[in-house]
């Protein structure tokens, strides 16, 4: 969208121009001073949204040589209008400004919501519509999320190490607040790694192709979807075939198995560990044992094992297992070679 159009039809309410509003002073636009960065609503509250096609909307408010200026950028477009004045009003401030584009005076709504953030609202297409900004030295206050390149430009316009990061997947969650997980308080939303990774207890299902059981028993589960299955195992855990690391001799805490931390009982040896998952699709999938041997008290049910195919061919397979104490839940992500795992532990 050209500038011109965009400061048009998004940004301007178009005001009359007379002795009484050149009468009032612009030296109140110090009170937003500095440069503010876009916000965008979300789920889970506000966060700075990168798109891939353009730069995330600003606004710096400066002084130049005795003016003050009004700079509004998206992308590579920019447009620079001088601030005419400042008017109070009851719930925040307009702003007058004078754009180098047209001989009228434009007006923007402005409120400070916090010391950190201020919302700017002006007339989007004959509605009133509103922008959230943080000032820029309190931006990191707010997750970044950054649009997938191939949402853009497609596989072949990105580039291989790009495609790999902030990859979005299609969820269902429930909320933090506790209302549970009926109908009217779930939500369908797209999520990152990070996102995963912090809140898989959370994550009710993901919104691609499921796989279906295919076999269940008290040791043995195999999902399966098309051609592809999916066959995970569990065993009796042996303690004198591991190296098991206490805390000290007398408290009996287990702090590691083999050498390493684990997951799935809260300092007491395990009663069953996870002894194999393999993966048969049409092209094969190797899945390291080092992505399952620090996993132990598994529940192979239907209840808590999930798999899912999504829309690019990648496999996302979920568990939450337990002893009762020590739950968790591990998440992998599977694309081609490269296998993400996820787990959050103490749920």
């Amino acid at each position: 969208m050209k500038l011109h159009n965009l400061c048009l039809a998004v940004l301007v309410l178009l005001v009359s121009c007379n002795e009484e509003t050149q009468t009032i002073t612009a030296e109140q636009s110090e009170l937003f001073m500095g440069s503010w960065i876009q916000l965008t609503e979300s789920p889970d509250g506000h966060i700075i949204f990168n798109p891939c096609d353009a730069e995330n909307q600003s606004i710096e408010v400066a002084k130049n040589d005795g003016e003050w200026l009004f700079t509004y950028k998206e992308g590579h477009e920019m447009s620079i209008d001088t601030i005419v004045g400042v008017l109070p009003l009851k719930n925040g401030h307009q702003i007058l400004m004078k754009p180098g584009w047209s001989s009228d005076t434009i007006s923007a709504f402005a409120e400070m919501t916090s010391d950190k953030t201020i919302d700017f609202t002006w007339n989007t297409d004959g509605e009133m519509g509103t922008l959230h900004f943080v000032k820029e030295t309190w931006s990191e206050d707010y997750p970044v999320v950054d649009q997938p390149c191939v949402e853009c430009w497609g596989v072949e316009g990105c580039d291989p190490a790009e495609k790999d990061s902030n990859r979005l997947y299609s969820i269902h969650v429930y909320p933090y607040d506790g209302s549970g997980t009926n109908a009217a308080s779930t939500y369908d939303t797209v999520a990152d790694f990070d996102f995963i990774e912090a809140n898989q207890y959370r994550i009710l299902h993901y919104n691609y192709t499921t796989y279906e059981i295919r076999l269940e028993t008290d040791t043995f589960l195999m999902l399966i979807l098309g051609s592809n299955t999916i066959s995970l195992s569990k065993s009796a855990f042996v303690p004198e075939a591991h190296a098991l690391t206490y805390i000290d001799d007398e408290s009996g805490y287990l702090f590691g198995i083999d050498d390493q931390e684990f997951y799935g009982t809260d300092a007491g040896n395990p009663r069953f560990e996870l002894s194999n998952i393999l993966i048969e699709t049409p092209n094969p999938i190797t899945f390291p044992k080092a992505q399952y041997d620090d996993l132990y008290e598994p529940n192979l049910s239907g209840r808590s094992v999930k798999a899912y195919e999504t829309d690019g061919g990648e496999l996302i397979l979920t568990m939450g297992n337990s002893d009762g104490a020590g739950g968790y839940f591990v998440t992998w992500i599977i694309r081609g070679d490269v296998i993400e795992r996820f787990v959050q532990s103490g749920i």
